[in-house]
């Protein structure tokens, strides 16, 4: 499971595969698949001009990049 979370408090999104317990982290979606949990999480940092976030323990080809496309990180 993938989940997306936002902080808006200091302007951040989190693409994770772990559950945040913390009051400022508010889970904005939960996702069986990487693509779209990463799709909502780069949608909301790009409206918001928020800094999109993810941890180490996603898969290896993950899909996050600046605006203007898709490349394998």
């Amino acid at each position: 499971m993938f989940y997306v979370y936002v902080n808006n408090k200091e302007g951040r999104v989190l693409l994770t595969t772990r559950r945040i317990r913390h009051s400022q982290w508010k889970l904005a979606g939960a996702y069986s698949q990487l693509k779209a949990a990463t799709r909502q999480a780069r949608f909301i940092a790009d409206a918001r001009e928020y800094i999109l976030e993810w941890d180490a323990s996603l898969p290896k080809r993950t899909y996050v990049t600046q605006r203007g496309g898709d490349a394998a990180t």
